[in-house]
Protein backbone atom coordinates (compact mmCIF):
# COMPACT_ATOMS: atom_id res chain seq x y z
CA UNK A 1 0.00 0.00 0.00
CA UNK A 2 1.31 3.81 -0.64
CA UNK A 3 0.59 5.14 3.12
CA UNK A 4 3.54 3.30 4.31
CA UNK A 5 5.10 -0.42 6.22
CA UNK A 6 2.53 -2.89 6.76
CA UNK A 7 2.92 -5.66 8.94
CA UNK A 8 1.01 -8.99 8.28
CA UNK A 9 0.59 -11.70 10.13
CA UNK A 10 0.42 -15.08 8.42
CA UNK A 11 0.08 -19.15 9.52
CA UNK A 12 1.19 -19.94 5.59
CA UNK A 13 -2.69 -19.85 3.98
CA UNK A 14 -4.22 -16.79 1.99
CA UNK A 15 -6.96 -16.91 4.67
CA UNK A 16 -5.06 -16.98 7.32
CA UNK A 17 -3.28 -13.50 6.73
CA UNK A 18 -4.15 -10.75 8.54
CA UNK A 19 -3.10 -7.31 8.62
CA UNK A 20 -1.51 -5.74 12.01
CA UNK A 21 -2.43 -1.94 12.61
CA UNK A 22 -1.46 0.50 14.98
CA UNK A 23 -3.64 0.25 18.29
CA UNK A 24 -5.99 2.84 17.39
CA UNK A 25 -5.81 3.18 13.38
CA UNK A 26 -3.26 5.04 11.37
CA UNK A 27 -0.33 3.58 9.77
CA UNK A 28 2.90 2.08 10.65
CA UNK A 29 5.48 4.58 11.31
CA UNK A 30 8.38 5.09 9.02
CA UNK A 31 11.80 3.30 8.96
CA UNK A 32 9.27 0.10 10.97
CA UNK A 33 11.75 -2.64 11.78
CA UNK A 34 11.34 -5.76 14.00
CA UNK A 35 13.47 -6.69 16.65
CA UNK A 36 11.91 -10.41 18.04
CA UNK A 37 10.12 -12.01 20.26
CA UNK A 38 10.51 -11.61 24.20
CA UNK A 39 8.19 -12.65 26.62
CA UNK A 40 5.88 -13.88 24.20
CA UNK A 41 5.53 -10.48 22.11
CA UNK A 42 6.66 -8.82 19.01
CA UNK A 43 8.53 -5.88 19.46
CA UNK A 44 9.50 -3.30 16.89
CA UNK A 45 11.00 0.17 16.36
CA UNK A 46 10.07 2.86 14.14
CA UNK A 47 10.29 6.89 14.21
CA UNK A 48 7.41 8.62 14.79
CA UNK A 49 7.28 12.34 15.98
CA UNK A 50 10.77 13.20 15.58
CA UNK A 51 11.68 10.50 18.06
CA UNK A 52 12.69 6.32 18.13
CA UNK A 53 9.71 4.66 19.34
CA UNK A 54 9.07 1.21 20.43
CA UNK A 55 6.13 -1.07 19.54
CA UNK A 56 4.49 -4.28 20.88
CA UNK A 57 2.42 -6.69 19.51
CA UNK A 58 0.38 -9.10 22.44
CA UNK A 59 -0.38 -12.85 21.57
CA UNK A 60 -3.78 -12.96 20.55
CA UNK A 61 -3.73 -9.32 19.26
CA UNK A 62 -3.41 -7.63 15.60
CA UNK A 63 -2.70 -4.63 16.38
CA UNK A 64 0.58 -2.71 17.57
CA UNK A 65 0.65 -0.73 20.87
CA UNK A 66 3.31 2.22 21.48
CA UNK A 67 5.52 0.82 23.99
CA UNK A 68 7.78 3.84 25.07
CA UNK A 69 10.41 6.37 24.09
CA UNK A 70 13.98 5.52 25.29
CA UNK A 71 16.05 8.70 26.21
CA UNK A 72 18.96 9.09 24.08
CA UNK A 73 22.17 11.49 23.94
CA UNK A 74 21.98 11.65 20.31
CA UNK A 75 18.50 11.69 18.07
CA UNK A 76 18.50 8.68 15.73
CA UNK A 77 21.10 6.16 17.61
CA UNK A 78 19.15 3.09 16.56
CA UNK A 79 19.32 4.38 12.79
CA UNK A 80 22.05 3.76 10.26
CA UNK A 81 21.40 3.91 6.70
CA UNK A 82 20.48 0.01 6.12
CA UNK A 83 18.82 -1.21 9.49
CA UNK A 84 19.17 -5.25 8.22
CA UNK A 85 22.71 -4.44 7.62
CA UNK A 86 23.42 -2.08 10.75
CA UNK A 87 20.68 -2.20 13.39
CA UNK A 88 20.92 0.17 16.49
CA UNK A 89 18.51 -1.87 18.40
CA UNK A 90 18.03 -5.39 18.84
CA UNK A 91 16.20 -8.16 21.18
CA UNK A 92 19.23 -10.38 22.53
CA UNK A 93 18.90 -12.82 24.88
CA UNK A 94 15.79 -11.88 25.85
CA UNK A 95 17.04 -8.26 26.70
CA UNK A 96 16.17 -5.13 24.64
CA UNK A 97 19.45 -3.70 23.57
CA UNK A 98 20.23 -0.12 21.81
CA UNK A 99 23.13 1.32 20.74
CA UNK A 100 23.38 5.41 21.82
CA UNK A 101 25.42 6.73 18.48
CA UNK A 102 27.07 9.74 21.06
CA UNK A 103 30.78 10.98 20.23
CA UNK A 104 31.63 7.17 22.12
CA UNK A 105 28.84 4.59 20.82
CA UNK A 106 27.81 3.27 24.15
CA UNK A 107 25.38 0.23 24.74
CA UNK A 108 21.93 0.47 26.60
CA UNK A 109 19.49 -1.63 27.97
CA UNK A 110 15.71 -0.90 27.93
CA UNK A 111 13.70 -1.74 30.54
CA UNK A 112 10.10 -2.22 28.31
CA UNK A 113 8.79 -2.07 32.44
CA UNK A 114 9.89 0.92 33.47
CA UNK A 115 11.23 2.81 30.51
CA UNK A 116 14.42 3.17 31.56
CA UNK A 117 17.73 3.09 30.15
CA UNK A 118 20.68 1.82 31.84
CA UNK A 119 24.12 2.74 30.01
CA UNK A 120 26.25 -0.26 29.20
CA UNK A 121 29.43 0.85 28.51
CA UNK A 122 30.81 2.04 25.30
CA UNK A 123 31.12 -0.21 22.48
CA UNK A 124 32.28 -0.35 18.90
CA UNK A 125 30.62 0.80 16.10
CA UNK A 126 29.58 -2.30 14.81
CA UNK A 127 26.17 -3.64 14.04
CA UNK A 128 23.97 -5.00 17.01
CA UNK A 129 23.40 -7.92 14.75
CA UNK A 130 26.64 -8.60 15.55
CA UNK A 131 25.96 -9.04 19.26
CA UNK A 132 25.16 -12.47 20.26
CA UNK A 133 23.82 -13.89 23.89
CA UNK A 134 24.37 -17.49 24.32
CA UNK A 135 22.70 -17.93 27.70
CA UNK A 136 24.52 -15.14 30.05
CA UNK A 137 27.56 -13.57 27.61
CA UNK A 138 28.13 -11.51 24.48
CA UNK A 139 30.27 -11.66 22.23
CA UNK A 140 30.60 -8.35 20.56
CA UNK A 141 33.42 -5.36 19.69
CA UNK A 142 34.83 -2.89 22.09
CA UNK A 143 36.82 0.52 21.40
CA UNK A 144 39.64 0.49 23.93
CA UNK A 145 41.68 3.89 25.54
CA UNK A 146 43.44 4.06 22.25
CA UNK A 147 40.57 3.94 19.97
CA UNK A 148 41.44 0.02 18.77
CA UNK A 149 38.50 -1.55 18.24
CA UNK A 150 39.04 -5.28 19.50
CA UNK A 151 36.46 -8.53 20.01
CA UNK A 152 35.49 -9.19 23.38
CA UNK A 153 33.13 -11.42 25.65
CA UNK A 154 30.62 -9.20 27.96
CA UNK A 155 27.89 -10.40 30.89
CA UNK A 156 26.45 -7.18 29.67
CA UNK A 157 28.36 -5.16 32.41
CA UNK A 158 31.13 -2.48 31.71
CA UNK A 159 33.10 -4.90 34.66
CA UNK A 160 32.04 -7.90 32.98
CA UNK A 161 33.75 -7.25 29.43
CA UNK A 162 36.76 -7.86 28.27
CA UNK A 163 38.84 -8.46 25.42
CA UNK A 164 39.80 -11.53 23.51
CA UNK A 165 42.81 -11.39 22.36
CA UNK A 166 45.30 -8.61 20.88
CA UNK A 167 45.16 -9.92 17.15
CA UNK A 168 47.46 -7.32 16.17
CA UNK A 169 49.74 -7.18 19.01
CA UNK A 170 51.95 -4.80 16.38
CA UNK A 171 49.25 -2.63 15.47
CA UNK A 172 50.21 -4.30 12.08
CA UNK A 173 50.86 -4.91 9.15
CA UNK A 174 47.45 -5.92 8.35
CA UNK A 175 44.36 -4.78 5.96
CA UNK A 176 43.24 -1.82 8.53
CA UNK A 177 45.21 -0.20 12.01
CA UNK A 178 42.17 -2.55 14.15
CA UNK A 179 41.45 -6.21 14.54
CA UNK A 180 37.39 -4.62 13.21
CA UNK A 181 35.71 -7.85 14.63
CA UNK A 182 32.29 -8.28 12.79
CA UNK A 183 29.48 -10.59 11.92
CA UNK A 184 29.74 -12.67 14.94
CA UNK A 185 27.12 -15.96 14.98
CA UNK A 186 26.67 -18.21 17.22
CA UNK A 187 27.33 -21.45 16.84
CA UNK A 188 27.58 -24.72 18.87
CA UNK A 189 28.56 -22.94 22.36
CA UNK A 190 31.30 -20.62 20.56
CA UNK A 191 31.21 -17.95 18.07
CA UNK A 192 32.65 -17.51 14.73
CA UNK A 193 33.18 -13.97 13.17
CA UNK A 194 35.66 -11.70 10.90
CA UNK A 195 38.91 -10.18 11.96
CA UNK A 196 41.81 -9.15 11.47
CA UNK A 197 45.36 -10.11 11.96
CA UNK A 198 48.81 -9.42 10.84
CA UNK A 199 48.74 -9.14 7.26
CA UNK A 200 45.38 -11.19 6.23
CA UNK A 201 41.62 -11.32 6.91
CA UNK A 202 40.18 -14.43 8.91
CA UNK A 203 37.34 -15.92 10.39
CA UNK A 204 37.52 -16.95 13.46
CA UNK A 205 36.11 -18.68 16.43
CA UNK A 206 36.14 -18.63 19.93
CA UNK A 207 34.24 -20.13 22.98
CA UNK A 208 34.89 -17.08 24.97
CA UNK A 209 38.46 -17.30 26.57
CA UNK A 210 41.60 -16.12 25.25
CA UNK A 211 43.23 -19.65 24.97
CA UNK A 212 40.55 -20.70 23.03
CA UNK A 213 40.49 -18.15 20.52
CA UNK A 214 41.73 -19.00 17.05
CA UNK A 215 41.98 -18.57 12.75
CA UNK A 216 39.91 -21.49 11.03
CA UNK A 217 40.37 -19.94 7.62
CA UNK A 218 42.28 -16.86 6.15
CA UNK A 219 41.45 -15.19 3.08
CA UNK A 220 37.82 -14.02 4.32
CA UNK A 221 36.03 -10.94 4.80
CA UNK A 222 32.72 -10.00 5.57
CA UNK A 223 30.58 -8.23 3.12
CA UNK A 224 29.86 -4.74 4.21
CA UNK A 225 26.28 -4.89 3.54
CA UNK A 226 26.37 -8.16 6.02
CA UNK A 227 26.15 -11.74 5.72
CA UNK A 228 23.90 -14.58 5.65
CA UNK A 229 24.42 -17.37 7.91
CA UNK A 230 22.01 -20.79 9.00
CA UNK A 231 22.93 -24.26 11.00
CA UNK A 232 21.91 -27.18 9.16
CA UNK A 233 23.02 -30.99 10.69
CA UNK A 234 25.52 -29.73 13.32
CA UNK A 235 27.36 -27.86 10.72
CA UNK A 236 27.59 -23.50 9.95
CA UNK A 237 27.27 -21.76 6.26
CA UNK A 238 27.84 -18.71 6.20
CA UNK A 239 28.84 -16.59 3.12
CA UNK A 240 31.83 -14.71 2.98
CA UNK A 241 33.77 -12.82 0.30
CA UNK A 242 37.08 -14.80 -0.86
CA UNK A 243 39.26 -14.50 -3.85
CA UNK A 244 36.11 -16.05 -6.22
CA UNK A 245 33.53 -13.09 -4.13
CA UNK A 246 30.87 -13.83 -2.06
CA UNK A 247 30.89 -17.15 -1.62
CA UNK A 248 29.01 -19.99 0.37
CA UNK A 249 31.44 -21.51 2.84
CA UNK A 250 30.23 -24.14 5.94
CA UNK A 251 32.49 -24.88 8.87
CA UNK A 252 31.84 -27.54 11.83
CA UNK A 253 34.02 -25.30 14.06
CA UNK A 254 37.54 -26.47 13.15
CA UNK A 255 39.99 -25.33 10.32
CA UNK A 256 40.09 -28.81 8.20
CA UNK A 257 36.02 -28.86 8.21
CA UNK A 258 35.76 -25.27 6.78
CA UNK A 259 35.67 -24.96 3.30
CA UNK A 260 33.83 -23.18 0.00
CA UNK A 261 30.85 -25.61 -0.09
CA UNK A 262 30.07 -24.14 -3.91
CA UNK A 263 30.76 -21.80 -6.73
CA UNK A 264 27.75 -21.55 -9.00
CA UNK A 265 29.11 -18.73 -10.91
CA UNK A 266 33.10 -19.40 -11.61
CA UNK A 267 34.92 -16.23 -10.28
CA UNK A 268 31.64 -14.25 -9.42
CA UNK A 269 30.00 -13.89 -6.28
CA UNK A 270 27.13 -16.57 -5.99
CA UNK A 271 25.66 -16.59 -2.97
CA UNK A 272 23.45 -14.28 -0.32
CA UNK A 273 20.21 -14.83 1.92
CA UNK A 274 19.76 -18.46 3.09
CA UNK A 275 17.39 -20.49 5.66
CA UNK A 276 17.97 -23.97 7.37
CA UNK A 277 15.57 -26.64 6.24
CA UNK A 278 16.26 -29.61 7.43
CA UNK A 279 19.70 -31.29 6.50
CA UNK A 280 19.74 -28.57 4.03
CA UNK A 281 20.52 -24.80 3.57
CA UNK A 282 18.60 -23.53 0.91
CA UNK A 283 20.30 -20.01 -0.39
CA UNK A 284 19.74 -17.95 -3.13
CA UNK A 285 23.05 -17.56 -5.77
CA UNK A 286 23.84 -16.42 -8.96
CA UNK A 287 24.39 -19.30 -11.49
CA UNK A 288 25.98 -17.17 -13.67
CA UNK A 289 22.95 -16.90 -15.92
CA UNK A 290 19.68 -15.98 -13.57
CA UNK A 291 19.56 -15.94 -10.03
CA UNK A 292 18.17 -19.21 -8.13
CA UNK A 293 17.20 -20.66 -5.22
CA UNK A 294 19.87 -23.56 -4.59
CA UNK A 295 19.91 -26.20 -1.79
CA UNK A 296 22.75 -28.05 -0.51
CA UNK A 297 24.06 -30.43 2.73
CA UNK A 298 27.44 -28.81 2.53
CA UNK A 299 28.60 -32.17 -0.58
CA UNK A 300 25.74 -31.85 -2.84
CA UNK A 301 24.15 -28.62 -4.39
CA UNK A 302 20.93 -28.26 -7.03
CA UNK A 303 19.00 -25.41 -8.29
CA UNK A 304 15.22 -25.57 -6.71
CA UNK A 305 14.13 -22.57 -8.37
CA UNK A 306 15.13 -20.52 -10.86
CA UNK A 307 14.02 -16.70 -10.85
CA UNK A 308 12.30 -15.32 -14.05
CA UNK A 309 14.64 -12.69 -14.82
CA UNK A 310 11.89 -10.21 -14.55
CA UNK A 311 11.40 -10.66 -10.32
CA UNK A 312 13.59 -10.36 -7.87
CA UNK A 313 14.00 -12.61 -4.89
CA UNK A 314 13.61 -10.47 -1.69
CA UNK A 315 12.74 -12.60 1.13
CA UNK A 316 12.86 -16.45 2.08
CA UNK A 317 11.46 -17.64 5.27
CA UNK A 318 10.29 -20.74 6.73
CA UNK A 319 7.00 -21.83 8.29
CA UNK A 320 6.72 -25.26 9.85
CA UNK A 321 7.93 -28.25 7.17
CA UNK A 322 7.55 -25.48 4.42
CA UNK A 323 9.74 -22.73 2.89
CA UNK A 324 8.35 -19.67 0.95
CA UNK A 325 10.16 -17.10 -0.76
CA UNK A 326 8.88 -12.85 -2.17
CA UNK A 327 9.22 -12.37 -5.38
CA UNK A 328 8.73 -8.40 -7.00
CA UNK A 329 7.64 -8.70 -10.45
CA UNK A 330 6.46 -5.14 -11.90
CA UNK A 331 6.35 -3.72 -8.30
CA UNK A 332 4.18 -6.19 -7.07
CA UNK A 333 5.06 -8.60 -4.17
CA UNK A 334 4.37 -12.61 -5.49
CA UNK A 335 4.46 -15.07 -2.73
CA UNK A 336 5.66 -18.66 -4.05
Amino acid sequence: RAIGPVALATDGTILGTVDIQLAGGGPLPGRFTYLGVVAGSLWAIGFESGAPTLYRCDPGTASFVRAGRPSFTSAQPWYAGDLVASPRAALVGGRLLLVDDAATPSLLEFDPTTLATTNLGPIGDVDLGSLVFDGARAFTAIVDAAGTIRAAVSDGTIQGTSPLGDFLPSGGPAPTGSSDPVGFTDFAGSTVFFANHPGAHALWISDGTVSNTRVIANGLVRDSSGHAAAIADGKLFLTAIDSYGRELWMTDGTSSGTRRVTDLAPRDGSANRMLAFGADVLFEGHDGTSVVIAATDGTTTRTVFAVPSNQDLVALARVGDRAFFELIANAAPLIG
